[in-house]
């Protein structure tokens, strides 16, 4: 039997490419969404993350939960307004 996931397993998936979801946390291995707000991408093999945190850009508890999470595996840490100017345009 699999092991269901937690949120806690959600950011070493992103960090190693695979898919995950669990909660409000979930990846495709490339993106990186809390609720639907995606908060990470990977650009060349590398993983940046928006800091959805205050006093930057908060947007819930629980977002900022992931954020935390999340940035212990990201190799870069963003402002979310550079984020969304450079990687929500694509979307």
């Amino acid at each position: 039997m699999a092991k269901r996931l937690t949120t806690r397993d959600i950011p070493a998936l992103w960090a190693s490419g695979r898919r995950g979801h669990a909660a409000a946390l979930s990846t495709d291995g490339i993106d990186l969404y809390s609720y639907n707000q995606r908060i990470g991408t990977t650009i060349d093999g590398r993983k940046v993350l928006a800091e959805y945190r205050a006093p930057w850009h908060y947007i819930s508890h629980t977002t900022s939960k992931h954020v935390g999470m999340a940035a212990k595996v990201a190799d870069n840490l963003i402002h979310p307004t550079y984020f969304k100017k450079c990687f929500e345009e694509e979307v």
